[in-house]
């Protein structure tokens, strides 16, 4: 650093520079490294576990995308709304059937599609939870050191 970017200070500055650094820096309290040293491990920690988060939501984001790709390419090379409509014998009196079959039960509407979403939904979360690692072992037991952390 130039001397012409040094900050210029004020007198009083400068005076209360030069007496603090003629005084003895004071101790540091007792057990301040063990305390330093243990909080920079668990910081590091939980910067690991953020990065670990972060490649596992990008492969769950991946794979979901991956999969609606492969189906919906699925679905338009086989013209499967035509499939389901004309060439099911039935398919459209069990589509009236769910529909009259919800109408019973006062928390749903009348339209199956409600159903079809919600279990698709259900379905959606337990794949992503599986890819995030839900059903894993717990993290302490993974941990690299195996003192109490205070």
């Amino acid at each position: 650093m130039n001397p012409e970017d040094a900050p210029v200070l004020d007198p009083l500055s400068q005076r209360i520079d030069a007496a603090l650094r003629q005084e003895p820096p004071a101790p540091l309290p007792g057990g301040f490294h063990g305390a330093l040293r243990r909080r920079l491990r668990i910081a590091a920690l939980i910067q690991r576990e953020r990065r670990v988060f972060l490649r596992r939501l990008l492969r769950v984001a991946a794979l979901s995308v991956l999969a609606a790709a492969v189906a919906v390419s699925g679905g338009l090379y086989w013209d499967m709304s035509g499939t389901f409509l004309w060439e099911f014998p039935g398919f459209l009196g069990y589509v009236d059937y769910l529909a009259a079959l919800t109408n019973r039960v006062w928390w749903l509407s009348g339209s199956p599609a409600l159903l079809v979403s919600l279990g698709a939904v259900v379905m959606t979360l337990l794949v992503a939870g599986a890819f995030v690692g839900v059903f894993r072992q717990p993290v302490r037991s993974r941990l690299p050191f195996h003192g109490p952390v205070s």
